[in-house]
């Protein structure tokens, strides 16, 4: 079976967009397009980490942790810290319901 580098980091940067588009979307805040597309380029170099000697690093829950910090402060800046924490939190939120969304659908449509 080969595997694409490529695919996948595209599809990781897509999602990654995706996912600050909802949480924009939650917040309702507008937010310009090529913002969202800095965050989610940002979320997506941890694909490319992944085969690079900081691969360690890049997988840690500290280092991914820093790289969810800079996408949304890419995607929605900074202006006061109530502001960016409600936003990083919105993120997680989105994140781990759509997570836990295509988990549930895929394990219950024996896709897997």
């Amino acid at each position: 079976m080969k595997v694409y580098l490529d695919v996948i980091w595209a599809l990781n940067l897509l999602f990654d967009t995706f996912l600050l588009y909802l949480t924009a979307i939650i917040l309702k805040r507008q937010v310009k397009l090529w913002r969202l597309c800095l965050g989610g380029t940002i979320g997506s170099l941890l694909i490319i980490l992944a085969i690079t000697p900081f691969h360690s690093a890049a997988g840690h829950p500290a280092g991914k942790l820093f790289f969810s910090i800079l996408m949304v402060l890419a995607a929605f800046g900074y202006k006061r810290f109530r502001f960016f924490f409600k936003a990083l939190m919105t993120f997680y939120v989105t994140t781990f319901l759509l997570g836990g969304t295509l988990t549930g659908y895929i394990t219950s449509s024996n896709l897997i």
